[in-house]
């Protein structure tokens, strides 16, 4: 018996190897084993473990965190597996489905944490997921048709219903490839985190309250322009950098007169700046709305963050429980306000999915993609996503007026898409037709000295 196991392991291993490199095989290169699935999941937790740790410079301390999002996948995927496909049909079948999965899983993980690690800031990063996906459908494809025997059609949608609600779960929940390791820093400060956001939390209304009151007073008779920024995501600080950079650019073209409020997440939180939350932006609406005659006077809000084909922005602060920033929720909180007239800029992956829920005659939408597509350039090396560089800082200075900029930057984000190779984002823009008449009353500053070129 001593023996036997070994043999067995390295017939498994075969046919795993097989599975990954698309070889002739079939049910009798594996044999069916419980315990050897364990082994195999525990040999591809090392590759997963060692694969983190040699590409994590510096210092480093175990995330149990990383572990609990990989367990939570994995049990999705099995349980889904079973539920919705031909190895769930009987014991003997769903053992040697676990078993080949298994055999295959050390040898497939290695391929896709390189394929994701080494496709960073190259044209290839976007398709990542697309890529995993598609391989993930045809090993499953593979399993079911030569090792299980099912008919092609069977095969196919059962690797299809498999991919598919595990992408949903792992996108819904996760977002973000779960890491093993973690800056041995970041875990010596960890303990002092959720004191830090306590503290924070009941800082918020205030910091609200006086961001508004230091705004300029309403002016009477005429339409006065605020500006609120909110920077969803702070695991990175190129949102917060965004919204900063964004601010800066539209005082220069435009008459905010020191009408602003900014709610940032970021790595390292400023404690004079307000968190963005959910509740925050509803409550700081609110305040602004107070401030400015809401049936003269012009919001403009701009929001970026990671999203979602959900219509839901990304909202995460280190230490703090957040629930993300949903089209309705912020549909809501604006007509909670009460403001009538609205410029709502959003910078984020599916932006094109709030428009619907926001849409009026009274307000202009310009989102960085369509509803069903991704945006670009959300990395920790930049000060700007593609579409806020484009806007902000490419578009911006040259333009006549808001709509000319927002044009503007379409075409450039489309250019460097182009250039870049990558699957056209589709910058959106709705104009309601009373708003549209609204624009003409914010007016432009010529930053360029009349010759936009220079600019």
């Amino acid at each position: 018996m001593a023996r036997s196991i070994p043999t067995t392991f390295f017939k498994n291993l075969a046919g795993g190897l097989k599975l990954l490199a698309f070889l002739p095989v079939d049910a009798r290169q594996f044999v069916a084993s419980l315990r050897q699935v364990v082994i195999f999941g525990g040999l591809a937790g090392a590759v997963w473990l060692g694969f983190d740790r040699l590409t994590s410079p510096g210092e480093v301390s175990f995330a149990w965190t990383g572990v609990a999002q990989i367990a939570w996948i994995a049990v999705t995927f099995v349980s889904v597996l079973l539920l919705l496909s031909a190895a769930g049909r009987n014991p003997e079948s769903a053992a040697l489905t676990l078993t080949a999965l298994a055999a295959m899983l050390p040898g497939y993980l290695l391929m896709i944490l390189s394929l994701a690690r080494f496709s960073i800031e190259t044209a290839l990063q976007p398709w990542v997921g697309s890529i995993v996906a598609l391989l993930s459908a045809a090993y499953l494809f593979r399993i079911a048709r030569l090792v299980l025997g099912s008919s092609i059609p069977v095969a196919l949608i059962s690797a299809a219903a498999v991919v598919g609600a595990t992408w949903l779960a792992f996108n819904e929940t996760v977002a973000v490839r779960p890491s093993l390791w973690r800056p041995k820093d970041d875990a010596a400060a960890a303990s002092s985190v959720a004191l830090e956001a306590e503290e924070a939390m009941f800082r918020q209304p205030t910091l609200i309250e006086a961001a508004v009151r230091r705004m300029a007073p309403q002016t009477a008779g005429r339409t006065d322009l605020y500006f609120v920024g909110f920077a969803g995501d702070g695991k990175q600080s190129v949102f917060g950098s965004e919204v900063e950079f964004a601010r800066a650019a539209l005082e220069r073209k435009l008459d905010l007169g020191d009408r602003k409020i900014e709610l940032i997440n970021a790595p390292r939180v400023d404690a004079a700046t307000p968190i963005a939350t959910r509740s925050g932006l509803r409550f700081a609406l609110a305040r602004v709305a107070q401030s400015m005659d809401v049936n003269e006077d012009v919001l403009l809000l701009f929001l970026t963050s990671h999203g979602t084909p959900s219509a839901k922005l990304s909202v995460y602060q280190r230490g703090w429980a957040l629930e993300d920033l949903s089209a309705s929720a912020l549909a809501q909180g604006l007509r909670e306000a009460g403001i009538k007239w609205r410029v709502i800029i959003i910078s984020a992956c599916y932006s094109g999915s709030f428009i619907d829920p926001l849409k009026d005659e009274q307000t202009l939408i310009v989102t960085a993609s369509r509803a069903d597509r991704k945006s670009f350039g959300c990395r920790d090396n930049r000060d700007l996503t593609y579409y806020g560089e484009a806007l902000f800082r490419d578009a911006l200075p040259r333009s006549s007026s808001l709509l000319d900029a927002v044009t503007r930057a379409a075409a450039v984000v489309t250019a460097r898409e182009q250039t870049e190779d990558f699957l056209p984002s589709e910058p959106q823009t709705f104009v309601g037709e009373k708003m549209r008449a609204k624009l003409a009353e914010l007016a432009f500053r010529d930053t360029c000295g009349g010759n936009a070129a220079a600019c």
